[in-house]
């Protein structure tokens, strides 16, 4: 779907099944934004996977609110 532009033409995004798939797509949107990729949407989707997490018990929610608080002031 992506070399054919269909994910961008019918905004199709792969949700994450499992905490694994939650904690690397979290990772890969971390590190972009460590980059400089300072899209909202890429903010919102990390910040949507962080509340995941939170409720998971992957993540202590001090540190995520950390977390979004530092993506916040980009």
């Amino acid at each position: 779907m992506d070399a054919s532009g269909l994910t961008r033409n019918m905004k199709y995004k792969h949700k994450p099944r499992t905490i694994n798939e939650v904690i690397k797509r979290f990772e890969l949107l971390q590190g972009s934004i460590d980059a400089g990729n300072d899209s909202q949407v890429v903010i919102n989707e990390s910040i949507e996977l962080l509340k995941i997490l939170v409720i998971a018990g992957k993540v202590d929610a001090d540190v995520a609110n950390e977390i979004i608080n530092s993506n916040n002031e980009i």
